[in-house]
């Protein structure tokens, strides 16, 4: 099999697969939260979009090992006679986003099945996903410098902060204890205060109702306005 004949193959894979994260994704964005389709088309999204990065790290592969045979229409074009630009952008910068692309999936995924316990996202698996990236990005910026390309040197701007941001949150500190925090007049720590909605009826503490919401019936009309003081 040639070089442009599995790139045309992958390029396929690549079109499906993400075609289809990007139908799925709206399912459990538009439909109901926490639903057994929210979990199952979530996870649906998951694997395309890993498929769809790990299918793109082939991409970038095939077009860094043949740039011109890959890409036999470019060479027509005076921007891309040389094949160290074909190189840089369709084989470096492909590998990068890639890389981002398997990153976020994965670790969105780890957030998902550790949500009870951060500090399993230190996994070495998502620990090597970091390391990978960084060195995608720095590899994609510098690249880009050699080339001349100022879009490569700022996308890679998007790994760096990737990495930062994924980091932070499972080595974030953690809370301090409760007895700690400042309490209210009331007793309880600022945290736990009870709001309005939740003190009894009799309550002195709860906003009444204005003149104008209690002569209302349906919920559906003075529901956002019901715990108002009441109007003078």
């Amino acid at each position: 099999m040639s070089s442009h004949l599995l790139f045309e193959v992958l390029v396929a894979m690549h079109i499906v697969t993400g075609a289809t994260g990007l139908v799925v994704f709206w399912v459990p964005v538009v439909g109901r939260k926490g639903g057994a389709m929210h979990a199952r088309y979530g996870r649906v999204f998951t694997y395309m979009m890993l498929t769809t990065g790990l299918v793109a790290v082939g991409i970038a592969c095939t077009t860094l090992s043949d740039p011109v045979g890959t890409h036999p229409h470019l060479t027509r074009d005076p921007l891309f006679s040389d094949p160290r630009l074909i190189e840089g952008i369709f084989g470096w910068m492909m590998l990068y986003l890639a890389t981002l692309t398997v990153n976020l999936a994965w670790h969105g995924w780890l957030c998902i099945n550790n949500r009870r316990d951060h500090a399993a996202n230190r996994a070495w698996h998502n620990l090597l996903l970091q390391l990978l990236l960084t060195v995608a990005s720095a590899n994609c910026a510098w690249r880009g410098v050699a080339l001349n390309q100022p879009l490569m040197v700022a996308i890679s701007g998007v790994g760096f902060a990737t990495v930062a941001t994924n980091l932070w949150f499972p080595y974030k500190p953690r809370p301090r204890p409760l007895e700690d925090l400042p309490h209210s007049g009331h007793g309880l720590p600022l945290r736990h205060e009870r709001r309005p909605r939740d003190l009894r009826k009799d309550d002195p503490r709860r906003p009444q109702r204005s003149a104008w919401c209690r002569s209302w019936r349906s919920r559906r009309h003075c529901g956002r306005y019901r715990w108002l003081p009441a109007w003078r």
